[in-house]
């Protein structure tokens, strides 16, 4: 055996620690540290903090902060049993984390309640020039506090981020308030030379409450993924447009989510178009929002003016459902192929299930199984047809469905007039248990498209 030089022993002793960070730890609270923030004050990159079931109040335990360290925080069971109540008011401001040290999506935050926070900027969540990763967290009854007169605060009631590329994942943000952005407001001011592309996916929005933006406030490059945006409501903001939704400003995204229930007192029940926005909206379906004017969509057509890209969605009453603020031919509508104007047969959103019915299947969030309908959706196998289907079951038509869960393990099944194929046979694209040119025409739309 050919004996290893001391450089190649230490190059290979190099090569090993990097691919197996034995250093990184699993800390325990409350077992071996009494509060979260002691646990993180101890923590190294790659460190991981774990919490027991439980409700965490007071010093250490609210304000957190990762001091820009690449930790995990996790709870050990999720967000339902482990829970940081702020215990604030407008008198004695406090939060759940605050963010604010470059952290970036390796500093992850993973499976909280957070609730009854009050301050500015972000009551539960505040982000700022930071990008870490939220997932599986529960944010809800928290509050943007107003400030002194003429202070431009009260931003984002559950999460506030500016200037981040913050990734909001799995969530559930319900019942905050605040100024601009009840659920979430996202501003991507430029960051480094860059403009920060902050996304919320497969995310619940529901019943937030704002003077602009009852759901969403974003401004710049925010991509908003399969979300359930519902029920949430917003008020005249001073004259200035509101939206009961999502207001946008910038180059927002809107793709496979289901906007509805939301109410504005004014404008845009669904989504604003502020001035200077370019939204897209595709593969999603706007239906029962409510507003003055503009019940699903609203424009702004004054001064600098706003665009509006929409295609493979669903949209009550069609472009009859968007006003324009200002002369209509200061606006830019287009009108995509694609677009329904027609019930989306929801499972039961007086039940705030937004499932789509089909007589091949549908997820029961409640039963958490399967169940088959007496009606099928428009919106199954309705959207973009270069859409990849993700991770829908089969029998899937091999095409994507529009909604909150298109793409997704929870997307409904398609159905072809008869009985459920059973079988997976070999080129069987759409799952209709045949093989024909309609596979061959499917297969080679997302061929081009360089993904299936």
């Amino acid at each position: 055996m050919k004996k290893q030089t001391p450089f190649i022993i230490s190059v290979n002793f190099m090569l090993f620690m990097i691919i197996n960070p034995v250093w990184a730890v699993t800390k325990h609270v409350p077992s071996e540290y009494g509060t979260i923030q002691a646990a993180i004050d101890d923590c190294n990159d790659g460190d991981t903090v774990l919490v027991a079931s439980g409700t965490y109040t007071g010093e250490g335990n609210r304000d957190i902060d990762f001091n820009g360290k690449a930790v995990t925080l996790k709870s050990e069971s999720g967000a339902e049993t482990c829970i940081i109540d702020c215990q604030a008011s407008e008198q004695d401001l406090h939060r759940g984390f605050y963010f604010h040290n470059r952290e970036g999506n390796d500093s992850v935050l993973d499976g909280f309640t957070i609730m009854n926070g009050c301050a500015w900027h972000g009551g539960g969540i505040r982000c700022r020039s930071s990008s870490p990763t939220i997932k599986n967290c529960i944010i809800r009854n928290n509050r943007a506090a107003p400030g002194k007169p003429g202070d431009f605060v009260g931003n984002g009631g559950g999460i506030c981020a500016v200037s981040s590329n913050l990734e909001v994942t799995d969530c559930v943000i319900k019942e905050n308030q605040a100024f601009l952005g009840g659920g979430i407001a996202l501003v991507s001011y430029r960051l480094e030379g860059t403009y920060p592309k902050p996304a919320v996916s497969t995310c619940t929005i529901q019943g937030n409450h704002a003077d602009i933006g009852g759901g969403i406030y974003g401004v710049g490059y925010v991509a908003v993924v399969n979300c359930l945006i519902s029920n949430n409501s917003a008020d005249i903001g001073g004259g200035v447009s509101t939206s009961g939704g999502i207001f946008v400003f910038g180059n927002t995204t809107i793709t496979n989510s289901t906007i509805c229930g939301n109410v504005a007192l004014s404008i845009g029940g669904g989504i604003d178009c502020g001035e200077w926005a370019s939204p897209s909206v595709m593969n999603s379906i706007l239906w029962g929002n409510k507003a003055v004017e503009g019940s699903q969509i609203s424009m702004f057509c004054i001064d600098r003016g706003s665009s509006l890209l929409i295609r493979d969605s669903l949209v009550e009453g069609g472009k009859a459902s968007i006003s324009y603020e200002g002369p209509k031919s200061w606006c830019r509508l287009t009108w995509g192929p694609g677009n329904l104007d027609t019930d989306p047969l929801f499972s039961g959103p007086d039940k705030n299930d937004y499932h789509l019915r089909s007589q091949a299947g549908r997820w029961d969030p409640n039963s958490q199984t399967w169940v088959q309908d007496d009606v099928t959706s428009p919106c199954i196998d309705a959207g973009d047809p270069n859409s990849p289907i993700m991770h829908e079951p089969f029998p899937n038509g091999g095409y994507v469905n529009m909604g909150a869960y298109g793409g997704t393990s929870e997307a409904s099944k398609s159905y072809f007039g008869g009985p459920v194929c059973e079988t997976i046979i070999a080129g069987d694209i759409n799952g209709d248990c045949r093989v024909d040119s309609e596979d061959l025409r499917i297969l080679m739309s997302h061929w081009t498209e360089g993904e299936y």
